[in-house]
This record gives C-alpha cells, sequence and structure tokens, in this order.
C-alpha cells in the first residue's frame, strides 16, 4: 500500500482493510450514485419526448428527485470514506482545487477549492489523475438540488453532475475496494465537523467583514454629498472605506460615525483647491435607502 497522505489532517487515520469494489461502497455513497444514474435514465427518457411541457416537466421531476434522494443519502451532507478517483487538479494565484470523480455509472464530479497554501499545494501536487482516494468532508447544501450542483444547464446537471464540496480529509489508496476500520468511524466524523465549524466561521468572519466594508462606503458617500453641498461643487474623493489609508472612519456610538480625510475641488474661480473634511452622521431607522439612513450632524471643513 501506498503511504497515506492527508489533506488538512486533524488527527492520524489508522491502515485500511478490504472490501469487494463498487457494489460495497458506503452506504451513503452508493445510494448517491444510484440516485445520479437514475435521475440521468430518466433525462434520457425525457429527452426523447416531442412535447416541450412534458419534457420540461419530466426533467423537473427527475431533479426534484434526485434532490430528495440525495438529501435523504447524505444526512447533513457530511460523508465519510467516499471512494473516488482524482480527476483534476489545478492551482491559481490565490486557490488550488482538486476535483475527485465518484465510482457512478454516471460521470458526477466533487469539486473543492481551498485558499493557496503551500502545504496543501505540494500535498496537491503530489496526486496522479486516476488515482483513488478516500475522501470525507461534506457537500454544501442548495435549496434547487439539495446540495449545490454546478452546471449552467439541466442536460449537465442530470448527464454529469458537478457537486461543490469541501475535503476535510483525504487519503491514498491503493484501488475502489480499500475502507477505514469501522472503529474510525467516530473519528472521522468528528474530525468533518470540527472542519466544518472552522470553515462556517470563516465565513461568517469573511461575511462581518463585507458587511463592514459595504457599511463605510455608504458613510464615505453620505460624507461626499455634504461636503459637496458646503463647497457647491463636486468634490474628488480619494478610495474612501474602512480599509483606506486615506481617510479615518471612527464608530463612536452604536448609530453613530464619524468620516475625516482629504479632498480636491474647483471653487469658484475655477482654481483647485485641497482641503480636509470631518463630518459626524447618525444612523436612523431603515426607510428603504441606504443612503437617506443617515443624517448628517456636522460638517467641518479645513482648507
Amino acid at each position: 500500500m501506498r503511504a497515506i497522505q492527508l489533506l488538512f489532517p486533524v488527527l492520524l487515520l489508522g491502515a485500511c482493510t478490504k472490501s469487494p469494489p463498487y457494489t460495497r461502497l458506503p452506504q451513503s455513497e452508493a445510494r448517491v450514485c444510484e440516485a445520479i444514474d437514475l435521475a440521468r435514465a430518466e433525462y434520457e427518457k425525457a429527452d426523447d419526448l416531442e412535447n416541450e411541457m412534458a419534457k420540461g416537466r419530466a426533467i423537473e421531476s427527475s431533479r426534484q428527485t434526485r434532490k430528495t434522494a440525495l438529501l435523504s443519502a447524505v444526512a447533513g451532507g457530511a460523508f465519510i470514506g467516499w471512494s473516488a478517483q482524482v480527476e483534476r487538479v489545478s492551482a491559481g494565484a490565490a486557490d488550488v482545487s482538486l476535483d475527485l470523480r465518484l465510482p457512478c455509472q454516471v460521470k458526477a464530479v466533487l469539486k473543492h477549492s481551498t485558499p493557496h497554501t503551500q502545504r496543501d499545494a505540494d500535498f496537491l501536487a503530489s496526486l496522479k489523475v486516476g488515482a483513488w482516494v478516500l475522501v470525507s468532508g461534506y457537500l454544501e447544501a442548495n435549496s434547487t438540488d439539495g446540495f449545490m450542483e454546478l452546471s449552467l444547464t439541466d442536460r449537465g446537471s442530470l448527464r454529469e453532475p458537478e457537486y461543490k464540496a469541501k475535503f476535510a480529509l483525504i487519503k491514498s489508496v491503493d484501488g475502489p475496494d480499500e475502507r477505514y476500520p469501522e472503529e474510525l468511524h467516530p473519528k472521522l466524523v468528528a474530525a468533518v465537523e470540527e472542519y466544518r465549524a472552522k470553515a462556517l466561521e470563516r465565513q461568517k468572519q469573511a461575511s462581518a467583514e463585507a458587511a463592514k466594508e459595504a457599511t463605510g462606503l455608504k458613510l464615505c458617500l453620505v460624507a461626499q454629498r455634504a461636503v459637496e453641498a458646503r463647497v457647491k461643487n463636486e468634490v474628488d474623493f480619494p478610495l474612501c472605506g474602512w480599509s483606506s489609508t486615506s481617510f479615518k472612519l471612527t464608530r463612536l456610538a452604536d448609530n453613530r460615525y464619524r468620516v475625516e480625510g482629504p479632498f480636491t475641488y474647483v471653487n469658484a474661480f475655477g482654481a483647485k483647491m485641497k482641503a480636509s473634511f470631518h463630518v459626524e452622521m447618525e444612523e436612523g431607522p431603515e426607510d428603504g435607502n441606504e443612503l437617506t439612513r443617515y443624517k448628517v450632524l456636522t460638517t467641518k471643513l479645513i482648507e
């Protein structure tokens, strides 16, 4: 057996045991393959219909049937020790990606990407296309297909589906018949849940940062309008936001903010002037307009 390699390892795994291939897949994986294979067969029947309305309904029905079966097969989206083959490995400036093909009759791929780190890049570079692995992780939820399916058309989704997944653990194996010992299952489940919890926390942090930046942009626009009202002309603001090095945005209280920074404008004599501003504002209740929610309290200009 080849050496064990782990992606995002959080525990040490023991040796694998042998079991027959395909028909002896983990139960959840076998049920997923059955659902995907059936959906493909139902799509082919529907595609032969001449009545376009009947065809559309039949295709939608097959997609919904697959959704129900997948949600039943993969409770909560987590999967443990699925057998798969390396389909594609790629790396960009910011992310590394790995596609794994499930051993279904229909071509079905799990697609994983993660921010680029040297450790992950080194591991992925060691994988050969076509090599067998055991993978544990989770599928990302989606209202349309149960789990996020990335195809742009019904044809692609039902003929060769591609599911967005997050891989917590990957182990290189010699073939499709290798499995983890049953006693390791609880540890694998815990590892996947730990990985998912950390990923969700990172997503929350990223969402909070994005919301903060959006608020910063609104504050800057309100400040710019207040300054323009004072100089009675358009002003030129540098790039403004919480991460800007030119501006200072301060939260004074739960609903009060201050924006300070430089600007340029053209005065009544046509001369280009440089100045700085200091605007304080108060956030009011939602009124359907994100900018009018902010009431300017004071505007100070310094020539």
